[in-house]
């Protein structure tokens, strides 16, 4: 019985830091602002908010099932879509999905 009462506080320290790392995590990627749509617009006018939106959810649900979400700053557009072309059939990722996540990680994506 001793052991039961020493790992349940293990248990709730483990889990307030898995929550906290996800929470720090998750703001390592950007909300989308009105900036972020124009920025986005001025490459592929066609884009909306929602597009962008769908893109960062997207990113967050489907890439961080395996591991942490990378900034979308630490990369540039080409590395963007070289890492998710490798990650794609990995992740379930379909055509119009990869889309809108490139979409939004061209719009962080360093120059």
């Amino acid at each position: 019985m001793r052991g039961a009462s020493v790992r349940a506080p293990f248990r709730w320290v483990s889990l307030m830091a898995a929550l906290a790392l996800g929470s720090a995590c998750a703001s390592a990627v950007p909300q989308v602002t009105g900036a972020d749509l124009a920025r986005a617009q001025a490459r592929d006018p066609g884009v909306s908010e929602a597009d962008l939106q769908r893109g960062r959810t997207l990113y967050l649900s489907r890439c961080t099932s395996c591991h942490a979400p990378f900034p979308p700053a630490s990369r540039n557009a080409e590395a963007w879509h070289h890492d998710l072309a490798k990650m794609r059939a990995l992740a379930g990722i379909d055509a119009e999905q990869e889309r809108l996540i490139l979409v939004y990680l061209e719009t962080f994506a360093r120059p």
